[in-house]
């Protein structure tokens, strides 16, 4: 856990923002996503609803219902499948032949949140919550899982400390997210990530590790 600096002594600067265009964010957060590497389509993003998936894929998203499947967890509809077995998937898209393709959990969070059109997100494991910044526009506080989420508009953010630090007020509270240049790795996992990351909600603190959001 860092300090999150000594007032008087800030200065506004901008986040850094990922390379390339984004989308503009029009869509919700959904509460789980997986991401898998395919040979012909690329990064295959997967956002789980009751009973059906959305195949987020490069310029396309297909909506596919759940059918009965003798092992794993089955999506099928007009010649599209996806077909999950952990840690893989076998996608097929317009009647084409199925392919082989492999699961990469740990990016998962960060390509969606770039699809949503978001700037910076941070995420701790041990009490699995996680932060997005769109610039500009609002900080979402993901708790219990994102079961929980505390909104509010943000603040241009201010350098503290050698720390960008962000403030938002919320329904719950003042929120106030820090952001170190500062090497960080989460616990099970093999992502070394480039800032920690400390979030403030009434007493309570929690930290982590961020990047910015990017394909």
């Amino acid at each position: 856990m860092f300090a999150l600096g000594v007032a008087g002594c800030s200065t506004t600067v901008p986040i850094n923002t990922p390379l390339g265009p984004k989308p503009e964010p029009a869509e919700p957060i959904p509460t789980r996503v997986s991401l898998y590497a395919c040979p012909t389509y690329g990064d295959v993003v997967v956002r789980y609803s009751f009973g059906e998936v959305a195949l987020v894929l490069k310029d396309e998203t297909i909506v596919l219902p759940q059918v009965e499947a003798a092992s794993g967890s089955k999506y099928s509809d007009q010649g599209d499948l996806f077909w999950e077995k952990t840690p893989e998937a076998q996608i097929a898209i317009h009647g084409a032949p199925m392919e082989t393709c492999q699961g990469e959990p740990e990016r998962a969070p960060w390509v969606d949140a770039w699809l949503r059109g978001v700037s910076f997100r941070g995420q701790g494991v041990i009490t699995n919550w996680w932060v997005e910044i769109l610039d500009g526009d609002h900080i979402t506080l993901g708790l219990k899982g994102g079961t929980h989420l505390v909104r509010g508009p943000a603040e241009p953010p201010t350098l503290e400390d050698g720390s960008r630090v962000y403030h938002a007020d919320s329904d719950e509270g003042r929120l106030v997210v820090a952001i170190a240049p500062k090497f960080c790795t989460l616990p099970g996992q093999k992502t070394r990530y480039p800032d920690t990351v400390s979030v403030t909600l009434h007493d309570e603190t929690y930290t982590g590790c961020g990047q910015p959001a990017e394909r």
